[in-house]
């Protein structure tokens, strides 16, 4: 668990690096900025940081739970494997790839936690 978080952290800071790359490799190409300009290319970089770590958090939150019961009639679901999925959410539309659960008795999908 605690080697996953590790992981999980490392992935993240390298995708963090990579994006701060990209926002001074754009600076670097321009001979002068605005302020607006700059406030325009650090507003996208963070929008894209928050987008990736939501992703990843809701990602690594799934993995932590058993299999589930329907929330529709509490039978018990079977596991269908790991299945993109495009959710909304505060920081905009995100694609995680979450385990999908399928209860034959009610016919109902669920993609844990939530």
């Amino acid at each position: 668990m605690a080697n996953q978080k590790v992981e999980l952290s490392e992935e993240l800071e390298k995708e963090i690096r990579k994006r701060i790359g990209q926002v001074v490799e754009e600076t670097s190409k321009r001979e002068s900025l605005t302020l607006a300009e700059i406030e325009q290319l650090a507003e996208k970089a963070g929008r894209a940081i928050t987008r990736e770590l939501t992703a990843s958090l809701v990602e690594e939150e799934a993995k932590q739970v058993e299999a589930p019961s329907c929330p529709e009639c509490g039978g018990k679901m079977r596991y269908k494997g790991k299945k993109k999925r495009a959710v909304v959410s505060k920081t905009g539309e995100l694609q995680v790839n979450r385990d999908y659960y399928y209860c034959e008795a009610c016919r109902t999908g669920f993609f844990p936690p939530g």
